[in-house]
């Protein structure tokens, strides 16, 4: 078994003791479409409790949403929806511009669920587009999907979110930009993003997922010819044994020792949750 492997190998018992190709056509840096749809007029929500609440788009309910106002915090009383199915194919042909004038915030995945399988997810993949329209200027990001209590990678996530930015960056033809949710944490939600402009058409945003095959691919590349690189776990510890449990973790470092295993152990704060990372050496 690789280093690496039986190290995250390890990590993942502890962690379960504890727990009780080519590119499309479209690409990210042409976005020039001439015409609007002119047939969104009208976006309001159906009657119900706030999760039976649906997007309703010129007194058409789209079945697949779910929909939200928070009027207490937008002046504007702009709408923040979640659109996924066949459903989506109400929205595509609408502009960024026209979209603005509705929407806060708009979460679109023309695949899937509103909720994919991610209980049961030991890697990663870019999340459905999230279109942020409180932003001046806009911006539409793809954030990384993974699960932190079934991660089963031979390198951890603050390895991936560095790889993606470092990639992006060589590749600025591309036209994304690295995209994480707040600064203090990586957990909160990474990847990659664009500015739209205003005649930017919402199908072209989700033709876009071609080209994040591709950078995923070369991301996860980089980082499996990288050498040895961390294996990440996260915890919650309840207040009264988080001393003791960080302190068993650590003594990870020393039992990887015992077998004759060069590595170093860390643990980090983030957002709450403790960070245990092992590198072998």
């Amino acid at each position: 078994m690789p280093l690496a492997r039986f190290v995250a190998f390890h990590v993942a018992a502890i962690s379960g003791s504890f727990k009780r190709a080519t590119l499309g056509s479209v690409t990210a840096a042409s976005f020039l479409v001439k015409g609007r749809c002119k047939n969104m007029k009208t976006v309001a929500l159906s009657g119900g409790s706030l999760q039976d609440q649906k997007l309703v788009v010129d007194g058409r309910v789209l079945p697949e949403s779910r929909s939200w106002e928070l009027s207490y915090r937008n002046p504007y009383s702009r709408i923040y929806a979640n659109v996924w199915g066949a459903s989506v194919g109400r929205l595509e042909n609408a502009t960024i511009s026209e979209l603005h004038a509705h929407f806060a915030q708009l979460n679109v995945d023309s695949d899937g669920t509103e909720e994919q399988g991610r209980e049961k997810l030991t890697g990663w993949s870019f999340e459905p587009l999230e279109i942020n329209l409180s932003l001046a200027p806009h911006q539409a990001a793809y954030p990384a999907k993974f699960n932190v209590e079934t991660w089963a990678q031979p390198y951890g996530l603050s390895n991936l979110a560095f790889a993606i930015r470092e990639y992006v960056e060589k590749h600025p033809e591309l036209g994304f930009i690295y995209w994480q949710r707040t600064d203090q944490a990586i957990l909160r939600g990474f990847g990659v993003a664009v500015q739209p402009q205003e005649n930017t058409r919402l199908a072209e945003l989700i033709a876009l997922r071609n080209e994040l095959a591709v950078l995923s691919r070369e991301v996860e590349q980089a980082l499996l010819s990288g050498g040895p690189s961390a294996v990440t776990a996260v915890f919650e510890f309840p207040a009264p044994i988080k001393s003791a449990c960080e302190q068993y973790l650590l003594y990870f470092a020393q039992f990887l020792r015992d077998l004759g295993i060069e590595a170093e152990a860390e643990l980090k704060e983030e957002a709450g949750r403790v960070l245990f990372s092992v590198t072998p050496v």
